[in-house]
């Protein structure tokens, strides 16, 4: 079949159709342009529809396999796993790292700060605080801790070995040993708001502030308790 553009309007023309030639004037130039485009334009149109007809024979075009995304660093906690800040998270671990935060850490897993999530920010002594705790005698300073010490290792997560467990019960039994030796506490008038942050401290803050602690023998049970903790 084939079609043609004739006087306006559009007719199918017989395969062995004849025609005669119109013998009317012939039309002006303007109009046969305008004729030639229009029959143009309408030749092509059997051609388009034929071969739409074909495209919508073929059968559709199977749909695309979602391929699942591998999970990120970040999602896994690969590099978190083996940052050596990250070791007994969340209570004896390091302070969260600001660069693993915004994705990227340049250390990775050789970092030494914690690579896990935190959801709530991490409470610590201001500078004014930490000076007034320098002040304190061993004994007061033990006096101070201990207590919040004691609470925080008997709430440990049911998720910390028992090797872990045991070494703090281990320290904690050692640092009363140390208090007795160093003798009773004088009264030293406390500030209530460093006791409401040492009530929120994690275990390795309590114990980094034992480190910090004037009687060297006390300060280094203290750092060696740490290290085996992390270890564990």
């Amino acid at each position: 079949m084939s079609l043609r553009y004739y006087l306006t309007f559009i007719d199918e023309v017989p395969e062995a159709a004849n025609f005669r030639r119109a013998s009317s004037c012939e039309p002006s130039r303007v109009r046969s342009t305008e004729e030639e485009l229009l029959s143009a334009e309408v030749e092509g149109l059997a051609d388009r529809a034929a071969h739409l007809t074909r495209l919508t024979r073929l059968p559709p075009a199977a749909a695309p396999v979602p391929v699942p995304s591998l999970p990120t660093a970040v999602e896994t906690g690969a590099i978190s796993a083996t940052s050596p800040g990250s070791r007994g998270h969340p209570e004896l671990c390091r302070r969260p790292c600001l660069h693993f935060a915004r994705g990227e850490c340049p250390r990775g897993a050789d970092c030494v700060y914690c690579h896990l999530p935190h959801p709530q920010r991490a409470v610590s002594l201001d500078k004014r605080m930490r000076e007034w705790v320098t002040t304190l005698a061993p004994c007061n300073l033990l006096a101070l801790v201990l207590p919040r010490l004691r609470a925080c290792v008997d709430a440990m997560p049911v998720d910390f070995t028992e090797r872990a467990g045991l070494c703090a019960r281990a320290f904690l039994l050692a640092l009363e040993q140390e208090t007795a030796r160093l003798g009773p506490p004088t009264l030293v008038p406390e500030s209530q708001k460093i006791l409401k942050r040492l009530n929120l401290m994690t275990l390795a803050m309590l114990m980094g502030l034992i480190v910090r602690c004037p009687a060297p023998s006390v300060a280094l049970l203290a750092k060696e308790a740490l290290e085996d903790l992390r270890r564990l």
